[in-house]
C-alpha cells in the first residue's frame, strides 16, 4: 500500500489526529474517497485524499456537527 501512496485507516487517522470513526464518517460522507477491496477488507486511503483536507477548516472544526445548539466546551 505505501508503494501505491496509500494509508489504512488507522494510519489515516494518527496522521489527521482524529479517531477512526470520523475518518470512516469522512469516507461515508464522500469527503476522502476510499476504497476496499471487498467488505470486511481494510481501507485503502490515497495519501493525496488527506492532503487535500489536512489544514483546512474541516480538520481545525474537528468535524463538529451541523446542529446550532450544539455547545462548544474549551478544556485546558
Amino acid at each position: 500500500m505505501a508503494e501505491r501512496g496509500e494509508l489504512t485507516l488507522e494510519e489515516a487517522a494518527k496522521r489527521l489526529r482524529v479517531s477512526k470513526m470520523t475518518v470512516l464518517r469522512l469516507i461515508s460522507a464522500g469527503t476522502i474517497t476510499a476504497s476496499q477491496v471487498c467488505k470486511g477488507a481494510p481501507w485503502a486511503i490515497p495519501e493525496a485524499q488527506l492532503s487535500a483536507i489536512e489544514g483546512t477548516e474541516l480538520q481545525r472544526a474537528r468535524l463538529r456537527t451541523s446542529d446550532q445548539n450544539q455547545k462548544v466546551m474549551n478544556f485546558q
